[in-house]
């Protein structure tokens, strides 16, 4: 039995107030489902700066244009396409919400195989202007092949 465990990059993202979601009309859950669809239609590392955090684009290490160019594939390639969050807990200006992401299709990649995965995140939001944000976002994948 081969174990792949795969930590999916821990990117943090967020973008100006324009990507941003009324935390007044929304839960912090019901906003991340709206950020997370923007990281979704992202099509390049600074799209991804209308839903992060400016405590979390700081910390951001300076980058070239093309190690942006280089990483934001990797990135939309990790990046779970179906998220459902199981738990939030909300304290002031911010929350955390754990989650799991729905397991692909790896029956389609390679019928030989018995994949099992499963991947489990935990996003932490902070209100920025009266808008949820993403402060940080980590992702963890178990891969097992039998």
């Amino acid at each position: 039995m081969n174990r792949f465990n795969v930590v999916i990059l821990s990117i943090i993202f967020q973008l100006g107030a324009s990507g941003a979601v009324n935390a007044q009309q929304s839960s912090p859950t019901a906003c991340y489902m709206e950020l997370h669809k923007k990281e979704l239609a992202a099509t390049s590392y600074t799209d991804l700066y209308q839903v992060r955090s400016q405590t979390s684009i700081a910390h951001d290490k300076p980058m070239s244009k093309e190690e942006l160019n280089f990483i934001f594939p990797l990135f939309k390639a990790s990046l779970p396409k179906e998220v459902i969050v199981t738990s939030e807990q909300v304290n002031g200006t911010s929350a955390i919400l754990k989650a799991i992401a729905k397991p692909r299709d790896t029956a389609k990649q390679n019928p030989r195989y018995k994949v099992s995965e499963s991947t489990t995140g935990e996003i932490e939001l902070t209100l920025e202007n009266g808008q949820w944000k993403i402060e940080h976002e980590k992702w963890d994948s178990k891969i097992v092949m039998r």
